[in-house]
């Protein structure tokens, strides 16, 4: 999988094994990455229908968190955008297709948006380092993003259509 060099961010295969059972996976070991100071705060998962568009979202200050993505089923075109000022890649947006037929992760470090559209029906499941806190939720609008969505009739939140547009930090 080619990303844009967002400063931080990773994909990473999973370990799978299938058989006539069926597929077990493995979606998360410390090891991978160098990852051993990562602590899981919480795990949770999106369940979203063909056309579902969510994002960009993150937590800033002291519950900023790291997050680690993988697709448990179905397809979706993804979307992160580094919005720490003080990064080389500051305004950098990445995108990129994940499917659940791909078995891997991403990792996406604190500071960096993360959003997504479901290409067909899909699970998405997050792990996170820090607990989600509503008063520290942030994020930017998707239109402010001049992102040419694989699917037209985006269905999305009224608390994603109302996020705030990205403005870069002019010098």
């Amino acid at each position: 999988m080619k990303l844009n060099q967002i400063e931080g961010v990773e994909y990473f295969p999973l370990k799978s094994i299938s058989d006539e059972r069926g597929k077990f996976c493995k979606t998360f070991s410390c090891e991978w990455l160098n990852l051993n100071e990562f602590i899981i705060a919480e795990s949770f998962f999106s369940s979203s229908f063909k056309g579902v568009t969510r994002g960009m979202h993150l937590q800033r200050g002291e519950f900023a968190n790291d997050r680690i993505v993988t697709i448990i089923s179905g397809k979706i075109f993804d979307v992160l955008i580094d919005l720490r000022e003080t990064s080389r890649t500051y305004g950098l947006i990445n995108l990129t297709e994940m499917s659940s037929e791909q078995v891997g992760g991403l990792y996406i470090p604190k500071g960096v948006a993360h959003g997504f559209q479901a290409l067909e029906n899909s699970i998405t499941h997050y792990v996170s380092s820090k607990v989600y806190n509503e008063e520290f939720d942030s994020g930017v609008n998707i239109d402010s993003l001049n992102i040419e969505w694989p699917i037209k009739e985006k269905i999305m939140s009224s608390r994603d259509k109302n996020l705030p547009y990205f403005k870069p930090k002019i010098f």
